[in-house]
C-alpha cells in the first residue's frame, strides 16, 4: 500500500510551461513596482495552474498473484493397461502435495480422454494444454507437467513450435521393460459381403526390431 501523486495536464506540459513563465514573469514585476493585490494575483495564477496539470492522489493496494502450473493427465485408452491407471492416481497426487508444499502456486489438472468418441482416435496431449493456457496471463505461467505413457500424437515435431514459454516436463507410466508395439496391415479386402468371410493379414512391429507376423485375423458378418 502506498500513496503516489500523477499529473495527466490539460494542454500538454509544453503550453503551460509557457504560460507558467509568462505568469511569473507578470508577478515579478508586481511585485517588484509593489502593484496592489499582487499576492493573490500569485496564488491564483498558482491555482490556475495546478487545475492546468490536472493532480490526482491515489493509494495503491497491491496483492502478489499466484504462479499457475498446469498437469496434463492421460487417461486415454493406453493408459489403462497394467499398473498404468494406479501409477497415474499416484503421480497426481503427489503433484497436488507438491504444489501446496510450494505456496503462492496454483496447480490446474487437465484431464485428456481418447476413443470418445469416432473421430477421437488419439491422445491430443498439447491441444488440451494450448486450451489450459488460453486463460492463463503469460507472465503467471510456471510451466506444465505431462504424466502419460509417452503416446501423444499431436506433439510438435520441434520444441520450438510448441509456443511454451515456460518448461515442460514429461512423467512417463509403466515400467522400463516395456516396448511400445504397432499393428501393420499387410493385405486387407477392398469390400465385405455379409455373410462372407474376410481375411486380413497384419504383423505387429516392436519397436527397434524387425517385427514379428501375427496370426492371420478372420473377419466375418462385420464383426472380428
Amino acid at each position: 500500500m502506498g500513496w503516489t501523486v500523477s499529473f495527466a495536464p490539460v494542454l500538454g506540459w509544453p503550453p503551460i510551461a509557457v504560460l507558467a513563465a509568462i505568469g511569473l514573469c507578470l508577478m515579478a514585476v508586481s511585485a517588484y513596482a509593489r502593484a496592489r493585490g499582487w499576492p493573490l494575483r500569485s496564488l491564483a495564477l498558482a491555482l490556475l495552474l495546478l487545475a492546468l496539470a490536472n493532480p490526482s492522489i491515489r493509494n495503491e493496494q497491491r496483492e502478489a498473484l499466484s504462479d499457475i502450473a498446469v498437469a496434463v493427465i492421460d487417461r486415454s485408452l493406453s493408459q489403462q493397461g497394467g499398473n498404468r491407471p494406479g501409477q497415474t492416481d499416484e503421480a497426481e497426487a503427489a503433484l497436488r502435495s507438491a504444489v501446496q508444499r510450494l505456496g503462492n502456486t496454483e496447480l490446474r489438472i487437465v484431464d485428456v480422454r481418447s476413443g470418445v468418441s469416432a473421430s477421437d482416435d488419439g491422445t491430443m496431449a498439447f491441444e488440451a494444454l494450448s486450451r489450459a493456457l488460453s486463460d492463463i496471463p503469460p507472465e503467471r505461467f510456471a510451466g506444465a507437467i505431462m504424466v502419460t505413457d509417452g503416446q501423444v500424437h499431436d506433439a510438435p515435431a520441434e520444441a520450438g513450435a510448441s509456443g511454451l514459454s515456460a518448461p515442460l516436463h514429461g512423467l512417463l507410466t509403466g515400467s522400463r521393460s516395456e516396448r511400445d508395439r504397432k499393428v501393420v496391415i499387410e493385405r486387407s479386402p477392398r469390400f465385405g459381403i455379409v455373410g462372407k468371410e474376410q481375411t486380413i493379414r497384419a504383423r505387429v512391429v516392436d519397436t527397434g526390431g524387425d517385427g514379428a507376423r501375427a496370426p492371420i485375423a478372420v473377419h466375418r458378418d462385420g464383426e472380428l
